[in-house]
């Protein structure tokens, strides 16, 4: 017979669920606990269960199976983490915490605990809901890209919240509360019948006063690892169409749409603004304009002028309320001074560099990780300022949304870096945590699955790279159990190893081990000591390298480049021979576009390797020749799916070139490297 400690007696629905209870005499709750000693016994009474007034007694007066937590929210972390640490299988009800932060330190507390883990979605059982399910598996709407719905409560117009559960509309307790509880369902059923979802906007307003009542939807990534590198860059960028076409300057006043990224720290005890927030799109008040900033330093004034930031001021954007703009900003860490760009359909309108502020207050800003964050709120300082009035106003009518396509981040590493070779190949490991953990999920290039090992030393992963490769670059991501002492080996036959990195101090997040040398075809990480009571588990194993030749030489490197036209100057032609995947030739964007290369004298060619840029040819021809006028085709495609293409070809000329006749984007062609084997 499952036993069950009610922990907290606050929420509105506690009396549902002591009625539910007492129709199942197989659940038994044999512990009530509440901070409200009055309010904890009526409700032990209630249920014939023993009251404790010591939190730290709820689990060991008797013996508990579960916890349901009814407390307010903002107590909901220490008495989740306390039920998680004692293996209590925990019901919860919503909202899980006050915000971010508190949420991921009990997700990740029940993750670890291996409880069962249940929260108050119950509108799954409504049968019109279920209706809609069931239309929707059989297609019967055709292809759904879009989904709008409402979710109303008049719980407040009868005064339900004026009493006794006053405090869950008190955002001091109850964080967004009530009514975040209503957007939690209409999430919940979202999820459920869509499966995962590219993006969620939502407003909320009271139906009465158009003033007020307005609140903001806000939508961020789990992920805090969106950053470049020293020495790389980063582009974050988004397809975006801002609120709709029926808003003006008049009925859209106190409209604020937002994509933009604040500083991983922020996270983890980090202050505002030091930790960094670029502003990617934002405008007001459907202006139709965007406006690109960067916010830093010290908050009032500071050497970033807080809280105005530094920014591009209002930048006109046709059409950005009927039609999806893209929307990107490159933080640039391979120049001096360091960058940041923002760009508009992949126009560059406003730079900023690390010698406008002092050079602490922009490594504090920008040289680390951060998050993507869209939003879409109402009212406050930006639109007033923007307007010189009290925004919303009665002319602003609600509905508004902002519509996301896509968002997408590329990074471009240091010169030691480039393609992660170690991507979707075979990997094995020493052990595994259990089966949810293979060692497949350190190299599926998600950061959301992991490998975890046995808890136990020594343990490795290994990969098998499918062909000897020269290594220069290894990163790891590990998970919370983390190695303290390992080594990174190379073999090529996964028997003898060698070593090329060793660390007795490793201290977890991401070790980014750049400068190393070794060949192989086979990589591992070797462990000796792990840093916590767990096993080592990675999030992500990435490797970076070239291919060694295989008996034939590298003969472009060096030679002298030619192309058809340039996107600009920044983009040379030579840029896709000199051995740096951090630099790149791209094209101007029409069709045909060529580059080739001087070989200095006629070669016979074996093989052809091109690493693409996002911007590559779906449809090209290598080709070569001996005079630059007469070209023979050794290789051709219609399909190329881009990234790293290796083609072995058969030919001869001084001069080889890739012919592209159709771009497989808006863009132009544009290759990091061409490079050229034969004898």
């Amino acid at each position: 017979m499952p036993s069950y400690a009610l922990v907290g007696c606050a929420h509105i629905h506690t009396p549902g669920f002591i009625k539910m209870l007492g129709k199942r005499p197989q659940d038994q709750v044999k512990v009530v606990w509440d901070h409200d000693h009055a309010r904890g016994r009526k409700r032990a009474d209630e249920l014939g269960a023993r009251f404790v007034a010591d939190e730290r007694k709820i689990y060991t007066e008797v013996p508990i199976d579960a916890a349901i937590v009814c407390s307010e929210t903002n107590r909901h972390e220490p008495l989740v983490l306390a039920a998680a640490e004692a293996g209590k299988h925990l019901f919860v009800e919503k909202p899980l915490g006050m915000g971010s932060r508190d949420a991921y330190a009990m997700a990740d507390a029940i993750r670890r605990s291996g409880m069962l883990f249940q929260t108050g979605y119950f509108q799954r059982g409504r049968p019109e809901l279920q209706f809609i399910k069931q239309h929707l598996a059989a297609g019967s709407f055709g292809q759904v890209t879009r989904v709008r719905g409402s979710n109303c409560h008049s719980g407040s117009l009868g005064g339900w919240f004026d009493s006794e559960w006053r405090w869950m509309a008190d955002p001091a307790q109850a964080g967004c509360g009530a009514f975040g509880d209503l957007g939690t369902h209409a999430l919940d059923i979202l999820l459920w019948w869509m499966g995962n979802v590219d993006s969620v906007t939502a407003t909320i307003h009271t139906g009465t006063n158009p003033t007020s009542g307005w609140t903001s939807g806000r939508i961020e990534t789990q992920r805090a690892d969106f950053g470049a590198a020293p020495g790389g860059v980063v582009l974050i960028q988004s397809s975006i169409q801002q609120p709709d076409a029926n808003l003006t300057t008049s009925n859209g006043l106190g409209y604020w749409p937002a994509f933009w990224m604040l500083g991983a720290g922020l996270r983890s005890g980090g202050t505002w603004p030091s930790v960094g927030e670029v502003d990617i799109l934002e405008d007001v008040n459907a202006q139709s304009v965007v406006y690109g900033t960067l916010h830093c330093g010290t908050s009032p004034g500071g050497p970033c002028n807080e809280s105005s930031g530094i920014g591009s001021g209002a930048h006109a954007c046709s059409g950005c309320q009927t039609a999806y703009h893209t929307y990107g900003v490159q933080i640039d860490r391979s120049v001096s001074p360091e960058q940041i760009r923002w760009y508009l359909d992949g126009v560059n309108y406003f730079t900023i560099n690390a010698t406008q502020v002092d050079a602490t207050t922009w490594a504090n800003a920008v040289d680390h990780p951060f998050f993507i964050i869209y939003d879409l709120a109402m009212g406050g300082g930006f639109p007033n300022g923007v307007c010189g009035c009290t925004t919303p106003t009665t002319a602003t009518v609600s509905g508004g949304a902002m519509h996301v396509a896509y968002v997408a981040v590329y990074n471009k590493g240091a010169t030691s870096s480039g393609t992660n070779i170690a991507l979707n190949k075979p990997a094995t490991a020493s052990s595994l945590e259990n089966s949810t953990f293979p060692a497949s999920n350190a190299v599926d290039g998600n950061t959301g699955t992991r490998w975890s090992s046995a808890f136990s030393d020594p343990q490795w992963i290994q990969i098998d790279l499918g062909q000897t490769y020269s290594i220069n670059h290894v990163t790891l991501n590990w998970e919370a159990a983390y190695g303290k002492a390992y080594q990174i080996q190379v073999s090529n036959d996964a028997s003898s190893w060698t070593t090329i990195y060793s660390t007795t101090t490793g201290n977890g997040a991401i070790d980014d081990l750049t400068g190393l040398s070794g060949t192989g075809r086979y990589i591992r990480m070797y462990g000796t000591q792990r840093a916590t009571a767990y096993g080592y588990s990675l999030f992500e194993f990435q490797v970076y390298g070239t291919p060694t030749s295989g008996g034939s030489t590298l003969l472009s490197q060096g030679h002298p480049a030619t192309a058809s036209s340039l996107e600009n100057a920044t983009f040379p032609a030579s840029n896709a021979v000199d051995g740096n995947t951090g630099t790149r030739w791209s094209s101007g964007f029409s069709d045909p576009q060529w580059i080739y290369v001087d070989l200095g004298a006629t070669h016979t060619i074996s093989k052809v390797v091109l690493n693409w840029e996002a911007a590559y040819g779906k449809a090209y021809q290598i080709q070569t020749s001996n005079d630059k006028t007469n070209w023979t085709t050794i290789y051709s495609t219609t399909s190329s799916t881009g990234g790293v293409q290796t083609l072995n070809v058969s030919g001869s000329g001084r001069y080889v070139r890739m012919y592209g006749t159709q771009r497989a984007t808006q863009y132009g062609y544009s290759l990091w490297e061409f490079h050229v084997y034969g004898t």
